[in-house]
């Protein structure tokens, strides 16, 4: 099945203590397990008063580091080279941003979902049927599905599949893997976790996506998709 484009996410993978070496991680962009390097707090006007939002110790940010990292991404939102949000539109900026502030960060990787079109289109038409009063401040489009995506031609791996649940109006994306059903997909329907802690095929999609749905199943009322993940060198 065709899947497209949907966005770069630089993101530090943390170690799980009940995963295994050499694959103590699961790489998926959802916040419960890993820190996404664009995060809220990469978006604060540079020399704000405001109160700051917390940034985690052992990203190994200092105060003059982090200063330069939002006076960055405030100036490349201004050129019109980022958009808000957490997604990079391009490969080859978010790598230039990972070089500059977290070079020194260790087990860092650029990961990118992918969505199927018809996917896309629903995703965007449950955006703007939520908000219906755009004028008072709601996006019509998820920041998350740039719209000004540019493709690379850089090596990537096709690591997986992860299932996403979205919500209108929030950024945050839940991989299924918070719902610890492995074992549930894989009894159902038998699709394996793979080594990334990911789902080894995208088979059965409709049955999946029924159980996904279902409010007897274990797993959060969400918008749930299908989503390819690659891992981007």
């Amino acid at each position: 099945m065709g899947y497209q484009l949907a966005g770069y996410y630089l993101m530090r993978l943390n170690e799980l203590p009940f995963l295994a070496a050499p694959h103590p991680f699961y790489y998926t962009v959802d916040t419960s397990f890993n820190d996404n390097l664009l995060d809220e707090w990469a978006w604060e006007r540079p020399n704000t008063q405001q109160q700051r939002l917390p940034v985690k110790d052992n990203l190994g940010l200092t105060d003059a580091g982090r200063a330069q990292l939002t006076s960055w991404v405030y100036q490349q939102y201004q050129a019109g080279e980022l958009a808000w949000g957490n997604v990079f539109s391009d490969l080859a900026q978010a790598n230039a941003y990972r070089s500059r502030f977290f070079r020194e960060l260790p087990n860092t990787v650029v990961l990118s979902l992918s969505f199927q079109e018809k996917d896309i289109q629903r995703i965007r038409a449950r955006w703007q049927a939520s908000f219906t009063n755009y004028s008072q401040g709601g996006s019509l489009e998820p920041p998350w599905l740039p719209s000004l995506l540019r493709n690379s031609n850089a090596h990537h791996q096709r690591i997986g599949y992860d299932l996403i649940g979205t919500e209108p109006g929030i950024l945050g994306l839940t991989s299924f893997l918070v719902h610890d059903i492995e074992l549930d997909l894989y009894q159902r329907f038998g699709i394996r976790q793979n080594a990334y802690g990911l789902l080894d095929t995208d088979t059965q999609q409709e049955a999946v996506m029924a159980y996904m749905h279902d409010p007897q199943s274990r797993v959060e009322p969400l918008d749930w998709y299908w989503a390819a993940v690659d891992l981007w060198s």
